[in-house]
């Protein structure tokens, strides 16, 4: 995912201590961000 964006121009910015597994991308170029989730790997597959 990361190597994907970086490709078309945005830059990953650190969400700080409180993060989590949010990131977000700011396009260097235009100043537009992208918030995305990470999932967290579990082994399980849920039903929802």
């Amino acid at each position: 995912m990361v190597a994907l964006l970086q490709a078309f121009g945005y830059e990953q910015k650190s969400g700080g201590m409180t993060g989590g597994s949010r990131r977000k991308f700011i396009h260097t170029g235009s100043g537009i961000a992208i918030s995305l989730h990470e999932p967290h790997p579990q082994r399980t597959v849920k039903q929802y």
